[in-house]
């Protein structure tokens, strides 16, 4: 439990960092992580991709930005595995 917590908290430390980057660098930092086999990090910064992806979307169609509305991030990613 406690893993899954601290877990929780580096993902959100995480997104809140790069929340000011726009998709396409995340991406490309997604990337650089892989090629650099960081992938202990890779889920952390996906999802914080899939939020600003998610956040662009939510802008386009006038909506407010779940990247600031909600700073609680997915626990599912927490245990899913990069290989």
């Amino acid at each position: 439990m406690q893993r899954l917590s601290r877990d929780r908290v580096f993902e959100r430390w995480v997104s809140e960092r790069l929340s000011g980057w726009p998709a396409e660098q995340i991406l490309a930092f997604e990337q650089w992580l892989l090629e650099q086999e960081h992938y202990e990090f890779i889920p952390a910064v996906r999802d914080a991709r899939e939020q600003r992806e998610a956040g662009d979307r939510g802008r386009s169609a006038g909506l407010s930005n779940p990247i600031n509305a909600s700073p609680r991030i997915n626990g599912a990613l927490a245990t899913r595995e990069v290989r």
